[in-house]
């Protein structure tokens, strides 16, 4: 298993994040998202996006607004609301 130290240090490596380090005593290291790691993250956030409208989670209403999880803005929230609480209900 590797230590987060060694996770950093491969997205340091990858050109996705910034790693600042301070001459104090305890050590203290600051970490930032480079340009690259800030069009990665975009691209992850986009992939989330897609995959929440696949499993239903997501509405992209016809009027054109964000669902909230408790509005049934049209059929698709409808029946996904639907799928969720015979879910729960099974458990």
């Amino acid at each position: 298993m590797k230590s987060l130290r060694q996770r950093l240090q491969q997205f340091e490596n990858l050109g996705l994040f910034n790693r600042k380090q301070y001459d104090e005593k305890p050590l203290r290291v600051e970490y930032s998202l480079t340009d690259k790691g800030r069009r990665f993250n975009d691209l992850l956030d986009l992939a989330k996006e897609i995959a929440d409208e696949w499993q239903g989670t997501v509405c992209r209403c016809p009027l054109d607004k964000e669902c909230g999880p408790e509005d049934y803005c049209c059929p698709k929230r409808r029946e996904a609301m639907t799928r969720q609480l015979a879910k729960r209900a099974a458990v």
